[in-house]
This record gives C-alpha cells, structure tokens and sequence, in this order.
C-alpha cells in the first residue's frame, strides 16, 4: 500500500507505530543436560487400576430405567411380554447406578437396533438426540422411544397405558 492510499483510508484513525524489537542474540555456549536417574521400582507407590466396567451389548433391545422398584418390575415384564420380549431377552440398563452410559460403545455396535427408555431422557445416551415422549425416532439407524416412568405409567393418570401402546405398536410391529 503506498503512503497516499493509507493517509486517505485511515485519516481519522489513530495509528500506532512499534520499534522493530531487537533480536535475540545467538549463544554460542554449550549447554549441558543432566539426564534424571530413573526411580527404583520400590519407590514408587501402586497405581489404582480400577477400570471402568464395559457394558457390552449383546441383545437386539435396550430397555433404560431408572431404580425400578418390585412393583415397577413387574409392569416392565408386563410390558415387555406384551411385544414378545422378556428379561432375558432384552439389555437392562439402570442409569442409576452411576455408571456413565457408553455412547461411543453404543453407536460403534450392530447388535442393539431399538432403544425403550422409561422415564430417562435421550440427552443421557447422545447429548444431540431429542425425543419427544411416545413418539419412535431414529437416530444412527437406531429406533428409539421414550416414556414416562414406570410408576407413572403405573399410575395411569393421563392415559399413559394408551400412549404406551401405540409406540410399542409403532416400534415392535
């Protein structure tokens, strides 16, 4: 840029100019590197190697809840029986145990195709899935769907066992 275009584009603006800092002169010295000793093996104190379970997923259905309770079960069985499934063929998933749900493990595998979350939001598995409750959505060509809890559907307030229906119907048939 030539000085008359600058004076005419920046005319009332106040510019700074910085001295052009020195450089930095060059050593010639050698510098010399003491190498650490390495610590005896008796020093050093035992490393805490408690891993993280891995929860596999080995049956076509995930069913998440949250701390069901004997009566609570019972209905999850009900449930289940009525599209053809049992405990032991689904994948049980109790969130609140802790344990932190493995998304990336999840969305890597090819066995689990459907989701059943009852009372526990999608935001837990994939924090950019959103579900509206009793409608199936497909996300990763997983389907998923999502209910109130299960004392909520045992309470049967709004007609839950209704809407509950449907969205098996839509999942499982």
């Amino acid at each position: 840029m030539n000085d008359a275009v600058s004076r005419y584009l920046f005319s009332k603006e106040t510019l700074y100019f910085y001295k052009k800092e020195k450089e930095a002169p060059e050593y010639s010295e050698k510098v010399t590197v003491q190498e650490e000793k390495p610590v005896p093996p008796s020093d050093l104190s035992p490393i805490d190697r408690t891993e993280t379970p891995v929860f596999s997923f080995s049956k076509p259905l995930l069913v998440i809840v949250n701390q069901p309770d004997e009566a609570e079960q019972e209905l999850m069985k009900k449930i289940l029986q009525s599209v053809k499934h049992s405990l032991d063929s689904i994948q049980l998933f109790d969130i609140s145990s802790g344990a932190a749900f493995p998304s990336d493990v999840f969305f890597s595998q090819q066995i689990t195709r459907k989701v059943l979350s009852f009372g526990v939001a999608m935001s837990r598995v994939d924090p950019t899935l959103l579900v509206f409750p009793y409608q199936k959505k497909i996300h990763r060509d997983i389907e998923f769907v999502v209910t109130d809890s299960l004392s909520t559907i045992n309470m049967n307030a709004k007609d839950e066992k209704r809407m509950l229906w449907a969205a098996l119907k839509e999942m499982f048939m």
